[in-house]
């Protein structure tokens, strides 16, 4: 399966809309993923033949492309549209979904954006877009694979169970533990996940550090260690490269 996350967005677009008390048109039909957040009042809508609801503040609706998708002002209403078409095998998302701070943020950012159209504008305004569309995509989909419920692989199922249990093994540490081989161990990997061991630990210890950043203030002195890393420089090191921030700025997102 062409997994959601592996296909970025593309044409990706931001409208701003402020105390609407009526739609222009009651009706849209995009050919692009079209994705409405609100930050004040509310409106109902109605995606397809589906039935009406109602959308209200901190809440957004996912339309996939080429649905119709109908809508009235309940009460007026502020809010962002954005727009960004997806190449996938996969059934996008659709429906009501509440928005977190995370959202609020980058839809704050959009906000001030909106007027200004230079490159380096457009291409922050892009990264914010996206960053939208990936937590959503995270309520319903997690960026990483389950192999214990897909790999009937006995030996590699105890494998992922002991690093989860020691965020700070190695593959000479699973070699042993295990008393197979070193090439032994990766070729069971390579197998099930398509990753080296190394890389696959890194994958791990990174999601670690994203839940306890997200859900914690203890200090990144603290986290590195928590998660496996021997020193706060070479954990900001890994995490950056894996995420594409910082762990300090990615903290900022939520506090």
């Amino acid at each position: 399966m062409n997994s959601l996350w592996s296909c970025l967005p593309n044409n990706l677009k931001h409208s701003y809309f402020e105390n609407f008390e009526f739609f222009r048109n009651a009706n849209d039909f995009h050919k692009l993923v079209s994705i409405y957040l609100v930050e004040s009042g509310s409106f109902e809508f109605k995606i397809g033949n589906g039935e009406w609801d109602v959308v209200r503040k901190n809440q957004a609706v996912i339309c996939p492309p080429y649905v119709n998708f109908s809508k009235k002002v309940k009460e007026k209403v502020t809010m962002h549209i954005v727009y960004f078409s997806i190449e996938s095998s996969e059934t996008l998302p659709t429906g009501k979904f509440d928005f977190d701070f995370r959202v609020g943020e980058d839809l704050k950012n959009l906000k001030l954006l909106a007027c200004q159209n230079d490159i380096p504008t457009e291409n922050y305004r892009k990264h914010l877009i996206s960053d939208i569309w990936f937590n959503f995509l995270s309520k319903i989909q997690s960026p990483y694979t389950e192999y214990k419920t897909h790999s009937s692989d006995g030996l590699f199922i105890e494998m992922i169970n002991f690093i989860d249990g020691n965020l700070d093994t190695s593959l000479d540490n699973l070699a042993k533990a295990f008393n197979i081989s070193r090439v032994a161990v990766n070729n069971r990997f390579r197998k099930n996940t398509g990753k080296s061991v190394g890389n696959y630990i890194q994958e791990i210890r990174i999601k670690k550090a994203c839940k306890l950043i997200e859900e914690t203030n203890y200090p990144l002195k603290y986290i590195a260690p928590a998660c496996g890393f021997s020193n706060e420089y070479y954990f900001s090191a890994v995490f950056t490269k894996i995420t594409g921030i910082t762990p300090a700025k990615y903290r900022k997102k939520f506090y």
